[in-house]
């Protein structure tokens, strides 16, 4: 479905054109349609513009962009809006912490960004060169098991590569701040589906002895907010980083080969970046992109791969990271990520609670729907567990697991 084209500033287009395109070229015609192929993204609206465009050799070519907005439904950008301007945020990524990072390795591993600013982000259309989401919806994320062992382990190399050119840096004199107050929204949000865990908690483990004080604790304000807390700087958790910020599979864009085997990938989305412990970002894909099954079986490899590839990036003698040293502060982290991943998990799971969209288009009806997950998930949830074995195992085990991080927090004098 096309869309109005004054949702593109003329002069923005122009100039990520000029930054593709070489100097001297000129727009001729352009369209606008939605940039993904299922609901928009949370904290911002994703346009694709295909560009006709003349060169300054007389030739007539097409440039396709990528266009990041703030969300268009005036009450989905009134609730953004409340964590800050986080294109502007983004945007100083681009404008500020790029040009840093690629002082140490030029060839990062994200998306190119043309045009940054305070109401619009343009950067290359990745699908253009190949790559592509192995995400296409919130069930993917969930049952789809797409982040596979091989695919991890790229993903962390490549993360890695980022955060050693992060070195030697002050961050907290370089970029913005992150709003800790929009935090609230980010509290809300994974506290939903901490509230569907408790039943469920209390549905699969009845005859746990200590199972009132967990549900308690659970449902106590100070969960989140420690969890929280575990998002910002942190000496005793070294190394300290430029983070990504949001590190999931979905923000995520892979190249595959002929066989559907990843060979490239690229990461893109940075509106949350901060400077923080390392093992958060690592934390937060082992939590949110895959079950348990996969961190037993895999878990201790994938980081190994980290600190490997970050020793080779930092190129300092002698190495940066001890793998033992960094796994026990992984270790202590965990809090973090079931945290994260009782918030996040169930809303991966439960796909009948994806709004209805229109092509991919948020709607305020929609909208209203995702705002009343609070009373209606539990429901859902607690009939999952008796008629959805796939369901029912994914709970067991990371409620089983959470119990087992939680504990120390739980009985604390």
């Amino acid at each position: 479905m096309s869309k109005d084209k004054s949702l593109v500033h003329y002069g923005d287009l122009l100039a990520a054109v000029i930054a593709t395109a070489g100097p001297g070229c000129s727009i001729l015609d352009w369209s606008l349609n939605l940039g993904t192929e299922t609901v928009q993204g949370f904290a911002s609206l994703m346009l694709r513009a295909k560009v006709k465009v003349k060169t300054a050799h007389g030739e007539v070519t097409e440039v396709n962009l990528m266009v990041k907005r703030p969300p268009a439904l005036e009450v989905h950008a009134a609730m953004i809006n409340s964590m800050g301007n986080i294109i502007e945020r983004e945007g100083a990524y681009f404008n500020i912490a790029v040009p840093k990072l690629q002082e140490k390795c030029p060839q990062l591993p994200i998306v190119r960004s043309l045009v940054a600013h305070e109401n619009a982000i343009i950067m290359e259309d990745l699908c253009e060169r190949g790559f592509q989401t192995l995400c296409k919806t919130m069930q993917d994320m969930g049952r789809g098991n797409k982040l596979t062992f091989p695919i991890a382990r790229m993903c962390v190399r490549k993360l890695a590569k980022i955060h050693a050119a992060s070195l030697g840096v002050n961050w907290d004199e370089v970029i913005p701040p992150l709003d800790i107050a929009g935090a609230e929204i980010f509290k809300m949000l994974i506290g939903r589906g901490i509230q569907t865990i408790i039943p469920m908690m209390k549905k699969l483990f009845p005859e746990h002895r200590s199972l009132e004080k967990y549900a308690e604790f659970m449902a106590k304000p100070k969960l989140l907010d420690d969890f929280i807390e575990y998002m910002a700087y942190d000496d005793s958790r070294p190394p300290n980083v430029l983070l990504h910020g949001d590190c999931h599979i979905n923000n995520m864009m892979f190249k595959l080969d002929k066989n559907g085997n990843a060979v490239d990938m690229r990461f893109i989305d940075f509106q949350i970046f901060r400077f923080g412990p390392a093992c958060n970002d690592l934390i937060y894909l082992m939590y949110t992109s895959v079950n348990q099954a996969f961190r037993d079986k895999h878990e201790k490899d994938v980081i190994r791969a980290y600190v490997e590839a970050f020793n080779a990036a930092a190129c300092i003698t002698p190495d940066l990271l001890d793998f033992d040293q960094f796994w026990r502060i992984y270790e202590r982290t965990r809090y973090f990520g079931v945290v994260m991943a009782m918030g996040i998990r169930p809303l991966q799971f439960m796909t009948d609670f994806q709004p209805a969209t229109d092509q991919g288009e948020l709607t305020e009806e929609a909208f209203a729907t995702m705002n009343q997950f609070d009373d209606a998930m539990v429901q859902p949830a607690m009939l999952a567990l008796e008629n959805d074995p796939e369901f029912r195992e994914e709970f067991r085990t990371l409620i089983a697991h959470a119990m087992d991080v939680l504990r120390e927090f739980v009985f604390q004098k």
